[in-house]
Formats: structure tokens, C-alpha cells, sequence
């Protein structure tokens, strides 16, 4: 049961200022936001402290029972705390951990204290929330009983229905397994006699199987002397082949996927089940078929979202190991805790279809050092140990290791120590500093420097211990690599949105390029303001940063509207034929940063009031072979798409009206789709729209615009609106 209700929260250095909440509640987005605040950008100039929980829990009676306390997720050093005595600790921020708190307990009125740490800044390089941010539940079993997380499901043959079932009890005893279909109709029963554990290959008849297009699952139910446990699954297997690349079920698929943080927008780190399902949809939206959690385990609300809706997944560990990249971060405790943070990974991926492998983490130059090489073949083979079904990858920024035998590596103590001492700023930070020289050189920089030779010698033995080679940024290394090695296989793990459409032609006959997540999907708080390409007249960033909350480098924005970027990424993966962008006159008079993670600033719009005549950049984006693009019915350009691009752009007068894209056939007048845009009127209201979603849905996601009388948005256009008598809600 979910005991999320009726906690006590307060600062722990403030035990007089106590307020009732409710879980999951991120203490991190109530606090002040402060320009000085240590961890500065990082964490959108949140201040960080540490907290306290408290709960009364009743329980009847003890008597024959065994109670487990499971929270999936608690920023970060939780101490556990049951009638004062310390029950459980732990030092990973995101992982979900469950323990036996039964001999803690006592029948009757039980207090729960829960102890979080976040006033050691800086600590992450993003926003990472504070306290407990996720779902906490308490299992209360008979003593005989299935440890939890210990039944699982696995596909051993997809083509027989061939799937590998296991469990594990507390005592011998007589135990029931149901298998039904998606219908609730029963396909398989039998009934294991007097055992403490089960591990047994059965067969489904004529199996449905899981994939992106159609996510079938399955009910996998055990019963054990009147209790039940219930285990959603699909039948879907994963190899790699030389020839063929990936396989989903014996089918080649490649992964076009898009990274992203764990945090919720404007909910801040707090999870709910219905707004991961939704980040989900916004995902598949976009036309990825697959995400990967960037920099840590992600949610299980999250997985159980991917099996439904069809979303592969690369479940990341970690951003560092043992080498900080901030002064407090999880670099002080990772050697001691990784194997028991895996477990606990594995443990809640292991039955979900969505989750094809696992990275050990992210932009780590351990593993350009013979310690580091070291400790990625331990974690390798640790998680195929447990799990020998799924893949191993890490995201290693092959240019940083490149250089990490050098006085300019990116990442060390020292290097983290000086920055703890300073003053935060966006500049700040040895990465900070490598990443604002590529936003103002552009991805070039880090990309020439990938194809360095010595970026092969410190980072070919680290794949060698790997099952995928993960590079990020490194996507003109891929060529020459496969021919180098011809029995690995690449994934670019992170990767540059104007590196979409090369990497969508690059792959057509190189089968061991399996994939690429591009930075990154959907905004997402912390970094504030450094992918954000707005003017500098406005907005002078580098002198006053403490504004922004975002990162603003998304195909998506912050309220999960698509950006025109997102566009572009709709074309790439062909989720429609064309879409137009247009920078605005006023960005263009005023001025505008550069940012390498953004493909440009264009907006979905042709209404910029007031600067008619002035000069607009229009972006088409296409992928058909010509496309034709008329101004108020003049023809402005005919042109040919490069499918290593597909874009095209132009700069002409801003003259209101409308702008229409024709995508043409390779005879240059058959029209395949059209893309319009039009100006808004004179006349100006408020617009708006509730988000609409098949299942129940505790939220109510409205979106408001400012826009004319037929629905167009002035996105230039600010006004102050009041929301008040709300009914039937808060």
C-alpha cells in the first residue's frame, strides 16, 4: 500500500516550524532562489538544506506478519528512522530501495522519521530536487511469502513463447502461477508443490509479442496460500548481430532516442504516475522510439509507461563514479555503493520490456585510466551476473577522454575543489567552461576533437569491456571505428540535434551503428539558461543569470509544447514530411546567443507586430527531395533537399500574411505535403485547451495563449492573466 498521506515535514536545523504535506514533496522547490546560492546554475539558484519526515504508522498487530518499507527514490543520504532507532540508510539519491523493517516495528502506533541531506552544495549538475521526491510503500505479507521484487519474467525465445519464470519465498509451500493475455483470458496455469523457490521455463502458445508498435503485455499472477502477486510482462527478445545491428524479436531496429533529466517540470523532482505516463506520450510525439534516463535509475512509474505505451529505454546508473565533477557528489561514496545500487537497479528493471540495456554512466574518464577500464568490466559483468538477458553500455564523451591525460582534463578533484570555492556562475566549472566555448564555437569544436588519434587510445580498452560502445559526441569517430574493430557495435549515446538527419542516412547500411540519443528531448530544470538563445539586449545571461529555471535546450519546452527544433525532429524521423520555423525580426535586430545543443531559435509562428519589413530567417524543414515556398502566394524559393540536412533556409522580409511550404516529389511538382503558416489578426484574446489523456488523472495539464479570434498565437505578445475560483480542484 502507498503510505504517501499524512506526513510532517520541517528543516532539521528548524524542528519548531513544522507543516503537515503530503508525498512525494520536493523540499528543494520551496526554497528560495538565490543568484549567490552555492551550487548557482546548476540547480536554477535553488538553495539546498537538510530536512526532516515524520509519520505516525498504525499497525493492529504483528503477529505472523513481515513489514517492508519500500521508497523509490529520496534526495539524498536518507536515514531511516523507526521509534528512534536508525532502520536503514542509504547514500544514492535516485535509487529505489526497499528493506525488512519488521523487527523496528511494534504492534500499535509506530514513528517514522526520514532524515535527507542537501545542504552539502554543490552536489549535482543539475537540478536534483531535495527529501523524499518520490513514492514511499509499505508491504505487509504473512511470514511465508515471495520476497519482494523477487519474482520476475523473463523471454528466453520470443518465436515459441519461451520464457524463463523465477521467485523466491521466505518458506515451503504450495504456490499457484496464472498467466492471462491483455483480454484477461487465462493461457497458462500450474501449481508448484511444496517449494521455496521457483525457477522454471514454460512455454506460451502462439505469444503476442512486445515491441514499439505493439506493446503487448501479459499478467503473470502467483498465489500463495490466498495472497496474490501480480506481474505485468511481454514476450520480447533482444540480440546483436554483425549483420543486421540490433534486434527486437529477431527484427533489425535502430534506436532513434532522445536523453532526458528525471525531473517533472514544473513540479520539480516530485514524481506522479500520470506525468510520467504523459512525458512518455511526449516522447513518442516527437517520433523517438526509445529514451534514455539521463544521469540516473528512472522511475518505475516511468517503465511501467514504456511497457504500455512502447518506449525502449537505456537505464543510466550514474554521471560519476570516483572522480568528483562536483565537490559533494555521489564520486565519495560510488566505489562502496555500486554493487548494491545495481542490485537494486536490476531488481526494478528486470521484468519490464521496455528496458533493452543498461549504461554504467555517463562522461566518466575512469575510464580512460587503467583503474577505471578496471572497474567497467567489474560492473559489466556484475550486471550480466544479474541480469543475463539485457546489454551493457556507458555514455563516454570520447573527446574529454581524449584529453584526460592532459593538464586540461575536464574533470578531477582538484578541479572540483577550486570550483566549490568560487562563486557560481555559468562559466563556472572546468565543464562549464568546455561547454560555453562549444556553445560559442559550435558542435564542431567537440566533434573535430573526437576523431583525435589519441581519443582511441584511451578509450578502446574501456569498450572492450563493454557490450555497446556508447560516444558521446563523437559521431565522426563512428566510420572509422567500425573498420577498425569489426566486432563492435556503436550507439551514440548523447549526441547534437544538428547531427540528426547525417545520423538518419549514416546508418541505413551500417547496421553496428545501433543508435542515438539526442540532447535532450524535453526541457528540464538546472543548467538555467545555457542552451537558451535569447537576444542579448534583453537578457544579458552571462551578467545576470539568475532568472532562468530551464536549460531551454529541448525539443520540447518546459509546459510540453513542441518547439520548432522539435519540428525539425519530426522530419528527421518522419513523423511528417515538412514544418516551417521562422526567427523572429526582433531576435534578429537585437541579437542572440549562440548555443551548440540548439539547432536554432525559431518559433512556430509568422506574426511579429511591428517590425514589418524587417529581415526573418525561415527555416524549412523537409525530407522529400525539392520543396517550393511562396510568400502571400509569391514564390520565395525552389530548392533541393540534402537528406543529410534536411533543411533549408533563407532570409526575406518579414511581410504579414502567410508563408506556405510545398514538399515536392523528385519530378519537382507533385505536391506530397504542405505546411502553412499564417499572421495572426488584430484582435486578441485568451485561448486555451486541457490536455486530454485516456486514464483517470488526478491533474488537469490547460495550457492558455495569447492569441486572435481564430486560434492563432501572438508569441510575442505578454500580459498578466489572473486564474481565480477554481472549482473542483486546487
Amino acid at each position: 500500500m502507498n503510505i504517501n498521506q499524512n506526513w510532517v515535514f520541517y528543516r532539521l536545523n528548524n524542528p519548531n516550524e513544522k507543516i503537515k504535506i503530503d508525498l512525494p514533496y520536493d523540499a528543494m522547490l520551496r526554497e528560495e532562489r538565490d543568484p549567490d546560492s552555492p551550487a548557482g546554475d546548476k540547480v536554477s539558484f535553488f538553495k539546498g538544506d537538510d530536512y526532516c519526515y515524520e509519520k505516525e504508522l498504525n499497525i493492529d498487530s504483528l503477529e505472523g506478519k513481515r513489514i517492508y518499507l519500500e521508497f523509490e527514490g529520496a534526495y539524498h543520504s536518507p536515514c531511516i528512522y523507526i521509534n528512534d532507532e536508525l532502520a536503514y540508510e542509504r547514500k544514492y539519491g535516485y535509487i529505489s530501495f526497499i528493506f525488512d523493517a519488521t523487527k523496528f516495528l511494534k504492534s500499535g502506533r509506530n514513528h517514522i522519521k526520514v532524515i535527507t541531506i542537501n545542504s552539502d552544495q554543490p552536489n549535482s549538475r543539475w537540478y536534483s530536487g531535495s527529501g523524499i521526491y518520490r513514492n514511499v510503500n509499505m508491504y505487509i505479507f504473512p511470514e511465508t511469502h515471495i520476497f519482494p521484487r523477487s519474482f520476475k519474467v523473463a523471454t528466453i525465445n520470443h518465436e515459441i513463447g519461451q520464457i524463463e519464470v523465477k521467485a523466491k519465498l521466505t518458506n515451503k509451500t504450495n504456490v499457484d502461477l496464472v498467466i492471462k493475455d491483455k483480454f484477461g483470458k487465462e493461457v497458462y496455469s500450474h501449481c508448484y508443490l511444496n517449494v521455496d523457490q521457483i525457477i522454471d521455463t514454460i512455454y506460451i502458445h502462439e505469444p503476442k509479442l512486445w515491441s514499439v508498435e505493439s506493446p503487448y503485455l501479459y499478467t503473470a499472477i502467483l498465489n500463495i496460500e490466498g495472497q496474490k502477486e501480480v506481474l505485468k510482462f511481454g514476450i520480447r527478445t533482444i540480440k546483436l548481430d554483425n549483420e543486421k545491428g540490433i534486434l527486437i524479436n529477431g527484427i533489425p531496429t535502430i534506436l532513434y532516442g532522445c536523453c532526458i533529466h528525471s525531473d517533472n517540470a514544473l513540479f520539480g523532482a516530485e514524481s506522479y504516475r500520470e506525468v510520467e505516463y504523459r512525458k512518455v506520450r511526449q516522447i513518442k510525439e516527437l517520433g523517438y522510439n526509445s529514451v534514455r534516463s539521463a544521469h540516473n535509475p528512472i522511475v518505475k512509474d516511468f517503465l511501467d509507461a514504456c511497457d504500455e505505451l512502447g518506449l525502449l529505454v537505456m537505464d543510466e546508473y550514474v554521471d560519476c563514479w570516483y572522480i568528483p565533477k562536483n565537490k559533494y557528489d555521489y564520486s565519495l561514496y560510488m566505489k562502496d555503493e555500486y554493487e548494491k545500487d545495481l542490485f537494486d537497479m536490476v531488481e526494478k528493471d528486470y521484468s519490464h520490456p521496455s528496458v533493452i540495456f543498461y549504461s554504467t554512466g555517463n562522461e566518466v574518464s575512469e575510464t580512460a585510466f587503467p583503474e577505471g577500464i578496471e572497474l567497467t568490466g567489474k560492473m559489466t559483468k556484475l550486471l550480466h551476473e544479474l541480469d543475463p538477458y539485457r546489454f551493457v553500455t556507458c555514455g563516454i564523451n570520447v573527446f574529454f577522454n581524449g584529453i584526460s591525460h592532459k593538464s586540461m582534463a575536464i574533470y578531477s578533484k582538484e578541479k572540483a575543489e577550486e570550483e566549490a570555492k568560487s562563486k557560481p556562475k555559468p562559466s563556472g566549472g572546468s565543464s562549464d567552461i568546455f561547454n560555453n566555448l562549444t556553445n560559442r564555437i559550435g558542435t564542431e569544436l567537440m566533434k573535430i576533437g573526437s576523431a583525435f588519434k589519441i581519443v582511441d587510445k584511451y578509450t578502446k580498452d574501456a569498450f572492450a569491456n563493454l557490450d555497446i560502445a556508447g560516444y558521446n559526441y563523437g559521431i565522426n569517430r563512428y566510420l572509422k571505428d567500425l573498420k577498425k574493430y569489426p566486432n563492435r557495435f556503436i550507439c551514440g549515446t548523447e549526441t547534437f540535434i544538428f547531427d540528426a538527419a547525417k545520423f538518419y542516412e549514416m546508418v541505413k547500411d551500417k547496421p553496428r551503428i545501433i543508435g542515438d540519443f539526442v540532447w535532450t528531448g524535453l526541457d528540464y530544470l538546472g543548467e538555467a539558461g545555457f542552451a537558451s538563445m535569447i537576444n542579448k539586449k534583453d537578457f544579458p545571461y552571462l551578467e545576470d543569470p539568475s532568472g532562468w529555471l530551464t536549460d531551454e535546450g529541448a525539443r520540447k519546452d518546459i509546459i510540453g509544447i513542441t518547439t520548432s527544433e522539435g519540428n525539425y525532429q519530426e522530419v528527421v524521423l518522419r513523423k511528417k514530411v515538412i514544418d516551417i520555423g521562422v526567427v523572429s525580426p526582433y531576435d534578429i535586430k537585437s541579437g542572440y546567443r549562440k548555443a551548440a545543443w540548439r539547432f536554432n531559435n525559431a518559433l512556430k509562428s509568422y506574426t511579429f507586430d511591428g517590425y514589418e519589413k524587417e529581415k526573418c530567417i525561415i527555416y524549412i524543414y523537409a525530407n522529400s527531395p525539392y520543396i517550393r515556398l511562396y510568400q502571400n502566394n509569391k514564390l520565395l524559393k525552389m530548392a533541393k533537399i540534402n537528406p543529410k540536412k534536411c533543411y533549408i533556409k533563407l532570409t526575406a522580409k518579414y511581410i504579414p500574411g502567410e508563408l506556405k511550404a510545398d514538399a515536392l516529389a523528385d519530378d519537382k511538382t507533385t505536391i506530397i505535403s504542405t505546411a502553412i503558416l499564417k499572421t495572426a489578426g488584430k484582435d486578441t484574446c485568451i485561448g486555451y485547451y486541457k490536455e486530454q489523456f485516456p486514464e483517470e488523472n488526478r491533474f488537469a495539464f490547460v495550457h492558455l495563449d495569447v492569441v486572435d479570434s481564430s486560434g492563432i498565437i501572438k508569441p510575442h505578445m505578454e500580459t498578466e492573466i489572473e486564474i481565480k475560483n477554481i472549482t473542483g480542484g486546487k
